[in-house]
């Protein structure tokens, strides 16, 4: 099947010094913010969630006949502003 896909990879920065200092529990409901975000922008703009890696989380963005290449850019943007905010 050809065509373009948009990769986004987003992760928690210093995940490690945010583990240390919050602990398992607290760094567990971080991280499954981290992923809820993400999935909710990347569905928003078309793409879907597609593995979680570590303390990153992949999504892709198929781009179809008459679709922006970048709406990849525009979940990840949104993501990270809504996160600012929470």
């Amino acid at each position: 099947m050809a065509g373009t896909t948009t990769v986004v990879f987003t992760d928690v920065s210093e995940s490690s010094t945010v583990l240390a200092s919050v602990g398992d529990d607290a760094y567990a409901r971080i991280f499954a913010d981290h992923v809820s975000l993400l999935r909710t922008a990347a569905e928003r703009h078309g793409g879907r969630v597609t593995k979680q890696l570590g303390d990153g989380v992949l999504a892709v963005f198929r781009v179809r006949r008459g679709r922006r290449a970048d709406r990849g850019g525009d979940a990840a943007g949104g993501g990270a502003r809504r996160a600012d905010r929470e």
